[in-house]
């Protein structure tokens, strides 16, 4: 399942308890609408400073991102100009952050490196503890929502560890070289290859919990209505799963994995997104819990 997001209609959290960092690494899958526009598709922001920062795109469809310290200073601002995305056509992002190394901004796209036009890079630390942060919006200095995105998002990858994507290896963590679509697996682990790590955010639910985060930082909430789509068209192999046709999830009650097709919500379980071979209803819940509490004995 992906989310389309609208004018109005996004998610936020505050206070997500993401440490400070000069690295950072994120990866998305998303759909945007037309061109013509800035759009603000994640976004760090300080209330009250005009300190917004994160993963944009700019009016003629390039990718860009932006980021502050801890004064509202920018450090970071790097865009992948003259070379914009496509209305109506899914892409892959994969952005890498290092503010102390020789190359400090990486962009990929659809597996292909961009080259960035780096307006401004300090070697200083990003303000990521004390900002809110928006899936589908940007916020102004006022907290109000500004640049809206208008488009559809399947899922959002956020850690401060630094993947280098120019290593064919790490950028395959994330999208195959066929164009697949790799499953990161339960709460988002796989690509740090580190035994119990997860990323900060892993936003990878259907439109009626997208912001419930698989990452180790909080919750977001709903601000309007966002609502579903089936997300990307399953024209080539699953990589994760080495079937054809189409993407493959893992169950979020048992880890089994199932085709995108036969996804369904347990309403036993608060909306947990499992195959429909598993799904239980509140009856087979109930059923469960008094066999539980039934003993049997034999002599």
């Amino acid at each position: 399942m992906a989310v389309t997001f609208s004018a109005g209609n996004r998610w936020q959290g505050t206070d997500l308890a993401i440490a400070d960092s000069k690295t950072f690494t994120l990866s998305t899958w998303f759909k945007n609408a037309s061109l013509g526009a800035t759009q603000a598709i994640a976004n760090w922001h300080r209330a009250g400073a005009g300190s917004s920062h994160g993963l944009s795109l700019q009016a003629d469809g390039d990718i860009a991102v932006t980021g502050r310290n801890a004064v509202g200073t920018t450090v970071l601002s790097s865009a992948a100009s003259g070379d914009p995305i496509t209305a109506a056509a899914w892409h892959h992002v994969l952005v890498a952050v290092d503010l102390a190394a020789a190359e400090p901004v990486k962009i990929y796209r659809d597996g292909t490196k961009l080259a960035e036009t780096n307006f401004t890079l300090v070697d200083d630390t990003i303000d990521f503890s004390t900002s809110h942060f928006t899936m589908g919006a940007g916020r102004d200095s006022a907290d109000a929502a500004f640049a809206d995105y208008a488009g559809v998002i399947d899922e959002f990858w956020f850690s401060t560890t630094y993947l280098d994507p120019d290593d064919s290896a790490v950028l395959e963590r994330f999208y195959g070289p066929a164009g697949e679509q790799i499953g990161l697996g339960a709460n988002g682990r796989n690509p740090l290859r580190v035994s119990g790590a997860r990323p900060e955010i892993f936003l990878t639910h259907g439109a009626g919990n997208f912001g419930r985060n698989e990452g180790t930082s909080a919750d977001l909430s709903a601000i309007g209505s966002t609502t579903g789509d089936r997300g990307r068209p399953a024209t080539v192999e699953t990589l994760s799963r080495g079937f054809r046709g189409e993407r493959w999830r893992e169950s979020e009650r048992s880890g089994i994995p199932f085709p995108e097709s036969r996804l369904a919500a347990e309403s036993a379980s608060d909306g947990l997104e499992v195959g429909l071979r598993e799904l239980s209803t509140d009856r087979d819940e109930i059923n469960r819990r008094q066999r539980r509490r039934s003993a049997v004995f034999e002599y």
